[in-house]
């Protein structure tokens, strides 16, 4: 494969488009699905830590956000994303 090769042109357009993508298109991509359910996420937390304390609010939160995502499966898909954080951290 010479390097002046049409083929080779082709690949190295792709590579540079891959590398642009890749490192910031992924990561984008999550944050637009996370920001876009980022109020079914939340739990309404701050709201009830207002009425109750931290840690009952926590409770009530994760229980409210577990409820939403067996209705919508589609979200359970991205609990990889934030499923080790409080639901008032979404991102």
């Amino acid at each position: 494969l010479s390097c002046l090769s049409s083929s080779h042109v082709n690949y190295i357009f792709y590579a540079t488009i891959m590398i642009v993508v890749f490192p910031f298109g992924i990561p984008g991509l999550y944050f637009f699905l996370l920001f876009k359910n980022r109020r079914l996420l939340d739990g309404n937390q701050r709201d009830k830590e207002e009425r109750m304390g931290k840690i009952e609010a926590l409770k009530e939160a994760r229980l409210e956000r577990e409820e939403i995502e067996e209705k919508n499966k589609s979200l359970k898909g991205l609990s990889f994303l934030y499923g080790e954080y409080q639901p008032k951290y979404w991102w």
